[in-house]
């Protein structure tokens, strides 16, 4: 997926334009289950991960990992 690449390589520029064509979803998961925040995360890209949290339609205050157990935001 091009967002999930874009993510992978720290391009904020290219999330931005994904994200806002309307026509690719940031929170689908690729075949790993990964999502383009999990990309962005692996990798360090700071910025990146800061506007997909923004840009998610989920409360992250109540995210939950991969395996299914909640993450630090869980209060």
């Amino acid at each position: 997926m091009p967002v999930h690449t874009a993510a992978a390589a720290g391009n904020l520029d290219a999330i931005r334009l994904c994200v806002t064509s309307d026509s690719i979803n940031p929170n689908q998961a690729d075949s790993h289950r990964w999502t383009t925040l999990h990309c962005a995360i692996a990798d360090g890209y700071l910025d990146v991960v800061e506007f997909l949290i923004d840009q998610s339609v989920y409360d992250t205050r109540f995210a939950w990992t991969r395996d299914g157990r909640k993450t630090l935001f869980d209060t």
